[in-house]
């Protein structure tokens, strides 16, 4: 969708020229993130996110809401 954006696509194009890439580089990284599977995602964040040091909130209106 973001490329049927006149301003989009120019940011997108001014991006790959300063970092040496072509439109082929997206359509190959997309299709690398097509082939993601559900364990491939799950592994990635098990090696990169800890979540002992995440802080977790809720936010809105809890008015009648459970203590859960």
């Amino acid at each position: 969708m973001g490329r049927s954006q006149d301003g989009a696509l120019t940011f997108s194009l001014l991006n790959h020229v300063h970092n040496g890439r072509t439109m082929a580089w997206d359509a190959d990284f997309e299709a690398k993130v097509r082939a993601l599977t559900g364990p491939d995602i799950r592994a990635a964040m098990q090696r990169y996110l800890d979540v002992g040091k995440m802080a977790f909130m809720k936010g809105g209106d809890f008015k009648g809401a459970s203590s859960n």
